[in-house]
Formats: C-alpha cells, sequence, structure tokens
C-alpha cells in the first residue's frame, strides 16, 4: 500500500481536536468555577424603613458589621444610594506555617424617595449598625410641561 500524506494529516487533525476540546472544557470549568467565587461577592440589599412627616422623609437602613468610614452615602431630589463595603484581611505567621484569608462583605442600594426632598440639608446618623437619613422635604414642586408632538 502506498503512503498517503493525507492520511497522517487526518489523524494529526483529530488528535490536534481532541486536545482543543480538552483544553477548551478545562478552560470552560476554570471559567466557571471562578464565576461562582466572584458571585458570592454580590452586594446584598440592607433591610430598608421608610418613613415621611408632614416636613421630613426618614430612611433607616441596616448596616451591620459596617463602620462610619465604610459608607458612602449620596442623596438626591428624589433618591437616596447606600453603599458599603468592607473588605477584611487576616495573616497568621507561626513557626513554619503561615496562613493568610481575605473576606469582602457590601451592601448597596438605591431607595426612591416617596417625596421631593432638599439633599443639600440631609443628616446622617450611625450608631449599632443603622443608618439614619433625616432629609427634609421640599416646599417647592417641580413641574416640567411636555408638548405634546
Amino acid at each position: 500500500m502506498a503512503w498517503d500524506p493525507f492520511e497522517d494529516l487526518k489523524r494529526f487533525r483529530k488528535e490536534m481536536e481532541k486536545r482543543l476540546d480538552w483544553m477548551s472544557s478545562s478552560f470552560e470549568k476554570s471559567f466557571n468555577d471562578m464565576s461562582k467565587k466572584f458571585n458570592r461577592l454580590n452586594l446584598k440589599e440592607p433591610k430598608t424603613e421608610i418613613s415621611q412627616g408632614l416636613n421630613r422623609v426618614s430612611v433607616v437602613l441596616d448596616l451591620p458589621g459596617m463602620k462610619r468610614e465604610d459608607i458612602f452615602l449620596q442623596v438626591t431630589e428624589d433618591h437616596l444610594e447606600v453603599s458599603a463595603h468592607k473588605k477584611q484581611q487576616t495573616k497568621i505567621k507561626k513557626r513554619g506555617f503561615s496562613k493568610e484569608e481575605a473576606s469582602f462583605t457590601g451592601y448597596r442600594r438605591v431607595v426612591p424617595l416617596p417625596a421631593n426632598v432638599v439633599p443639600e440639608k440631609a443628616v446622617a446618623t450611625f450608631r449599632n449598625g443603622k443608618l439614619t437619613v433625616e432629609i427634609p422635604k421640599s416646599k417647592k414642586k417641580t413641574v416640567k410641561k411636555v408638548a405634546v408632538a
């Protein structure tokens, strides 16, 4: 039987396809494992209570484990945005043994306010894991005329 160079190429191609399939499935498995780890970093929505009086809107958010410096707060005329992030790292070094651990805790919530407020006069206090934001209501209402086309 005569030597067929294309037969060798076909065998080589099949072998390469097998190896590429293995690499692809291995990469996909690694990517899925990594994706699961990143999903654990999703920010949680804190428990929120909203109330309003005649002249103010009050928002209370539960942020357990956070400190005042971990919290970012932004108020606009119609919503409140709160985010809090805390990263902890621990290192233990003993004779012939070393261990490092890291953890991440985070909260994020955008709260639509039930009335227009004056953002510049918002006051926030943080005690025992509870963030309380008091915002005076706006006396003027913003009205926008829209032309019908």
